[in-house]
């Protein structure tokens, strides 16, 4: 009996993730009839895909010639999900089945883990249906997976942290006996982003801990090893560090959290507003250190403060995990401590921090382990309330605030999602370059070492991409720019020592009244997005 409500429960949970993503996104977005992805972040991540898939097979595995040719540049650096592009890859060479944008399907397989996740931790604890009904629908619909999704798509695998959940308490049950899946599951998530690694790798030393303070040495041990042989993998047959790349982290103070990060979201309850102060110029909303909990859980956590005992008594049963969550909560205000905007503490980094702080730098993004633990724990609380009238009361309630709160957000994200403008002229345009010249590599101009690439002529680039060509550009500027060798950067000097047989740009008013303009013929591309730019695919005269 218990295995066939288990199976009802997965089937339950796998169906609400699936509906709201539906929801959410909608068909077309499903099926890729989307424009989103050339939008934010995404044409970096979307290009390090195509180039990967239609490249050879290189070592290390992640390495890619269609991205700067000859400079061993790993997508790893693309942010384009590594393990999820090496999967798409194996099944075009076996198959010749390839997918132009994966990145629906990634977003689906993300919610739907995350409900499948989110309904097996809450069935160690929610025996009652209805519960667990609602508990689910509620965890499903909390913000933070779904502001990621809008700018990074690596970073929307949130079910990793749920996994963590999962194997924490199931851990502490079964005397530790599924560590070494743990284990696994910890590796694994370095394969798909080092943000997701770091924060559950924190869980996994705290249940690694315990286990070998309660004496559970086999376990540990042969956990470890597996970590580290997935590590061995990632570091020796993946990564490929021989790329140039240069990590700025002078930003990441703007990155930091506060303590209303938990309270304020993009469209706050006035209440919240007006004693938090969301709104500018005290909030800036695309600061990443924002992790919104909803109203939903901002009600059920309102309710601890008639549970101080029970606060206590979560805490010192969890307290090596609860030090471990505090430490992140600490590492994400980084270096400037603020309470409501005020700011109360600042200090110099010691090298280390600063390290840390220059590759780790959205620090921000360390509270979403605990705001998950922290739902995880609410939910709980009000399922374990003896009265069941009680709970059903409280959660029918803060289901009701969440999903209206939800939809708030929803409204104004699916207009991103669902926008759809054509791109099959620069498409075309791409398939006829390639067509004539497919062993020229393509550049892209302003060098984005020292430019942030633009819209318009890159959707050309993917779609050049597709085709098998390569590209010397990879919209990294984020992580390649270097200020000092980029002062004085001129298109015109760039075109003379590169010497391109073809090249995109982003604006030909960078090379009106050279002699540059005389050595190429130029031909307008259609523009994407609105703009006083005039790019141009330009080829040297023969």
């Amino acid at each position: 009996m218990k295995l066939k409500n288990n199976l009802y429960r997965n089937i339950y949970s796998l169906s609400i993730g699936f509906l709201t993503y539906l929801y959410i996104f909608g068909n077309n977005f499903l099926f890729s009839d989307t424009s989103f992805f050339y939008t934010k972040d995404h044409p970096m991540f979307h290009a390090g895909y195509l180039s990967y898939i239609n490249d050879g097979w290189n070592f290390p595995l992640t390495v890619t010639n269609n991205l700067f040719p000859g400079s061993n540049f790993s997508i790893i650096f693309m942010d384009s999900i590594p393990i999820y592009s090496l999967f798409l890859k194996i099944i075009y060479s076996t198959f010749g089945v390839k997918v132009f944008n994966p990145f629906p399907i990634w977003y689906l397989i993300c919610f739907m883990l995350f409900a499948f996740y989110a309904g097996k931790i809450l069935s160690i604890k929610v025996k009652n249906n209805y519960i667990f009904g609602m508990s689910l629908i509620l965890l499903v619909n909390t913000p933070l997976m779904v502001n990621r999704m809008v700018w990074h798509s690596a970073l929307a695998a949130h079910w990793l942290i749920l996994v963590s959940i999962y194997y924490y308490i199931i851990n502490k049950e079964n005397d530790f006996k599924s560590l070494g899946i743990f284990a696994f599951f910890t590796g694994f998530s370095i394969f798909i982003h080092p943000y997701i690694f770091t924060m559950i790798t924190s869980i996994y030393i705290v249940v690694l801990s315990l286990a070998f303070l309660r004496k559970k040495y086999k376990e540990a041990i042969s956990s470890i090893g597996l970590f580290a042989f997935l590590l061995i993998v990632y570091f020796f047959i993946f990564l490929s560090v021989d790329n140039g790349s240069v990590y700025p982290g002078t930003d990441y103070n703007k990155y930091g959290a506060e303590f209303n990060s938990f309270f304020c979201g993009d469209f706050p309850i006035d209440l919240i507003n007006d004693v938090l102060w969301c709104y500018p110029p005290y909030t800036t909303f695309g600061h990443e250190g924002y992790a919104y909990l909803g109203l939903g859980f901002i009600f059920l956590l309102s309710l601890l403060v008639f549970q101080p005992k029970k606060i206590y008594f979560s805490i010192k049963t969890n307290y090596l995990l609860s030090f471990g969550l505090f430490l992140m909560v600490i590492y994400s205000f980084g270096n400037k401590w603020k309470i409501a905007h005020y700011q109360f503490f600042e200090f110099q980094p010691l090298f280390f921090h600063k390290e840390l702080l220059e590759l780790f730098r959205a620090t921000g993004r360390y509270t979403w382990p605990v705001c998950y633990f922290l739902m995880v724990f609410l939910i709980f609380n009000v399922a374990s309330l003896k009265r069941k009238y009680l709970a059903y009361v409280l959660l029918t309630f803060s289901l009701i605030f969440q999903i209206t709160d939800m939809n708030n957000i929803y409204e104004s994200k699916s207009e991103l999602f669902q926008v759809n403008t054509s791109t099959e002229v620069q498409s075309l345009m791409a398939k006829n370059i390639y067509m004539e010249h497919p062993e020229q590599t393509l550049y892209l101009l302003p060098d984005e070492t020292c430019a942030w690439g633009e819209i318009d002529h890159y959707i050309v680039a993917l779609y050049y991409l597709n085709q098998g060509g390569s590209i010397h550009s990879t919209r990294t500027a984020r992580l390649k720019i270097n200020t000092a060798s980029c002062k004085g950067y001129k298109v015109k000097n760039d075109v003379e020592e590169k010497n391109p047989f073809h090249f995109l740009l982003n604006d030909i008013a960078l090379i009106e009244g050279t002699d540059i303009k005389n050595q190429y013929s130029c031909i307008p591309i259609e523009s994407f997005v609105e703009s006083n730019r005039r790019p141009v695919y330009c080829k040297k005269n023969s």
